[in-house]
């Protein structure tokens, strides 16, 4: 994205989800909205939300679905609260620029990827590999390099040692976007 290969950016989509409600294995407290102040998408939305405002910044406005699809016994009598299981928010930009973050309690096998999509092309991320297709590629996907990995947040919390990306400012941001996403639903 750096080097304007993919062009304007247009939409941007994350994925998340695991079967912790259907199967019941997600402890009583996840459902407490109380302790945790939402369900799916407070909890694996919130990587989504942080990797969208890094790209396109704060939206404009945000709308989601925020469902509770868990039919199991087990998992509705732990979520009496009823802090949703299945979500996904939309976000527009002032740019024009769409992001799509999807998070569920409620999927067995479900892959967890990242998509961004700009004028000239765009970079697909899954649990597997990071794939781009644009111009320089001469239509093709193809598989990317990755950087040397990053030390993990809470390391370089306790070290001092922040990367860009992990200030107060951000968790700000994060804040403010699930706010959005919460708000009137």
């Amino acid at each position: 994205m750096d080097s304007g290969e993919l062009g304007k950016i247009n939409l941007v989509r994350y994925h998340k989800s695991h079967s912790g409600s259907v199967k019941g294995w997600l402890p009583a407290h996840f459902y407490n909205r109380e302790q945790c102040g939402g369900g799916a998408m407070i909890d694996h939305g919130a990587h989504g939300m942080y990797l969208i405002h890094w790209i396109l910044g704060m939206p404009v406005t945000a709308n989601s679905a925020l469902t509770v699809a868990t039919t199991s016994e087990e998992a509705l009598a732990k979520n009496s609260d009823r802090v949703e299981d299945n979500s996904v928010t939309v976000m527009s930009f002032e740019s024009g620029a769409i992001a799509i973050n999807e998070s569920a309690f409620v999927t067995k096998y479900s892959p967890m990827f990242f998509e961004i999509y700009g004028e000239d092309g765009y970079v697909c991320m899954d649990k597997e590999s990071v794939r781009k297709c644009s111009e320089r590629t001469a239509g093709t996907l193809v598989e990317l390099e990755l950087e040397e990995e990053q030390p993990a947040p809470i390391l370089q919390f306790l070290t001092g040692r922040k990367l860009e990306g992990c200030g107060i400012e951000d968790a700000k941001a994060l804040t403010r976007m699930m706010e959005m996403a919460y708000a009137e639903n």
